[in-house]
């Protein structure tokens, strides 16, 4: 656990995986949830009234405008029930490097935003049980964890993913792994009228089927792992972790700290920027 004030800790990762890890073992529901700063956006468009934001959301999602609000509150429930929610405040403390884009720093805007998230979280109803760090996605999947690893755990594992990338067991031949895959709707092709109703449905039929489930549905994935641990299962907000497993590109936010592993390109290793933080997370 990395303590970085009096209110807020934050689990580490290799204590992460162990959990994951005896959850799967034991068929104990486990959920974790990222809202990122895009979730952050969306409630502070929210509570200031940014219409223009939200409008910018609702197209790029497919969530009808007067469906963010009650989005939200789903999302506070998923909060509420799960075991872990990302903090920013990793951003700008001692023990994870700072949230760059193409070499620079957050602007002023964003920086500000997010050290709002407390605040934010609290107006949007979240209770919080145990923090996270946002990019715990991809710091699961760092080879230097061995057989702790998220693809290791995910070995010989009943798993479903709920994402839009169609043919991702094809990217996963090479790694001894396969996925059920739920199949939605991608960003701009309404995900909200073509998949949400089937996928709530699908889940709450099939919840403790699986070993896990790994989540890449944009806004309107933060919804599902509150639902599946409901219903006594286990579930990863994995988000673009998807897309890299796929494409083998590291997103430009993570570009200067992290790389593919050249053996196992499932896996990330850390750069020589990176490994200035070796330990701390």
């Amino acid at each position: 656990m990395r303590i970085l004030n009096e209110n807020i800790k934050v689990v580490t990762i290799e204590s992460l995986l162990k959990e994951i890890k005896s959850s799967m073992i034991n068929k104990t529901p486990f959920s974790l949830v990222r809202f990122g700063d895009g979730g952050i956006k969306v409630i502070h468009a929210l509570a200031s009234g940014d219409f223009s934001q939200l409008s910018d959301i609702s197209s790029k999602e497919g969530i009808p405008l007067t469906e963010i609000r009650a989005i939200v509150k789903l999302w506070a429930a998923t909060a509420n029930l799960s075991n872990y929610v990302d903090t920013p405040e990793v951003y700008f403390s001692k023990y994870f490097w700072p949230r760059i884009r193409k070499n620079r720093t957050m602007s002023q805007k964003t920086i500000k935003r997010l050290k709002l998230w407390e605040h934010l979280y609290k107006i949007a109803g979240f209770e919080v049980k145990g923090y996270c760090n946002p990019e715990c996605n991809f710091l699961m999947c760092l080879s230097s964890y061995g057989n702790l690893s998220l693809p290791e755990l995910l070995k010989g594992k009943n798993v479903c993913c709920i994402t839009s990338v169609k043919d991702l067991n094809k990217y996963l031949v090479p790694y001894n792994l396969k996925f059920n895959i739920l199949q939605i709707s991608g960003q701009g092709k309404n995900q909200y009228k073509n998949s949400l109703e089937e996928v709530i449905k699908k889940i709450k039929e099939t919840a403790n089927f699986f070993d896990i489930w790994l989540i890449a549905a944009g806004e309107l994935g933060r919804i599902y792992p509150g639902i599946i641990k409901s219903k006594g299962g286990r579930a990863i907000d994995v988000g673009s972790l998807i897309d890299f497993w796929k494409t083998g590109e590291i997103p430009v936010r993570l570009f200067y700290f992290v790389k593919k592993d050249p053996i196992n390109k499932m896996k990330i290793m850390l750069t020589n920027r990176g490994k200035e933080y070796e330990g701390k997370f």
